[in-house]
């Protein structure tokens, strides 16, 4: 029997900086995950492509709280195209990133990353 291989990809963007420093913003969808270049798109369609080219498929995790870092429906469009390639897509989460969303409407707001450590209520 052959071995197996899974190929999976983190789908998320990068606090950019905000939570040190409120003058900075997380790093918008379009760079961080299409990987917008000019006229050029080096992230996920890229990807996809080459996993097409293949005939392979992957996993994707992709991160759930970009609505609270800014960029409300972005993940839902990134679900869909991946979904009309044929890509797997599952949940992957960052708390702090729900929390950055709760600190910006000046909300009460733990600093933590790990769910394991989160109040049910949290």
């Amino acid at each position: 029997m052959p071995p197996s291989l899974f190929i999976t990809f983190d789908v998320e963007c990068s606090m950019g900086g905000a939570w040190g420093n409120p003058a900075f913003r997380p790093v918008p969808p379009a760079r961080a995950v299409w990987g917008r270049y000019r006229s050029r798109e080096l992230g996920l369609p890229l990807i996809v492509s080459i996993l097409e080219q293949a005939g392979l498929a992957a996993t994707f995790f992709v991160e759930a709280f970009t609505d609270e870092q800014g960029y409300p429906g972005e993940m839902e469009r990134v679900c869909h195209y991946l979904l009309e390639h044929q890509q797997d897509v599952q949940l992957h989460i960052h708390p702090n990133h729900k929390h950055y969303g709760l600190a910006q409407a000046g909300k009460p707001h733990p600093r933590c990353d790990y769910i394991a450590d989160l109040a049910p209520e949290a």
